[in-house]
């Protein structure tokens, strides 16, 4: 079966067909054990998505470095997927390069305002 693999380790099983792209928008339909509310902080962490493997049947792999982070993720339940009934999650997920440069941005802000609070408050004592 194919599967994502999150830069952090984490696998989903994919279901048939469960990639789609466009120009702004990546979406991955799967399968998993872990309840909805896991599999949303997992995706919502943008450092998840640095990068991805889309692993196919055969063990090629394509790797992803345009996901920028989880604008949503659906749940559908009762879903015949092969043999087995069970819930299919889709995430939906920006691909937009300028979103990805304005995330980083912001994070390297986030730490430099950190780091300058800190230093602040060690001058201040």
């Amino acid at each position: 079966m194919e599967k994502i693999k999150l830069n952090n380790g984490q696998e989903f099983e994919l279901v048939p067909m469960g990639v789609r792209s466009t120009d702004k928008y990546r979406e991955f339909s799967f399968t998993s054990v872990l309840p909805y509310s896991e599999i949303d902080l997992i995706l919502s962490n943008s450092l998840n998505l640095n990068t991805a493997q889309y692993i196919l049947e055969s063990g090629d792999v394509t790797t992803y470095h345009d996901l920028v982070e989880l604008i949503e993720l659906r749940a559908k339940k009762n879903v015949l997927v092969g043999e087995i009934t069970t819930t299919v999650y889709t995430a939906v997920i920006s691909v937009d390069a300028i979103g990805k440069k304005i995330a980083e941005v912001q994070r390297y802000t986030d730490n430099a305002v950190c780091e300058l609070t800190m230093l602040l408050s060690m001058l201040l004592m």
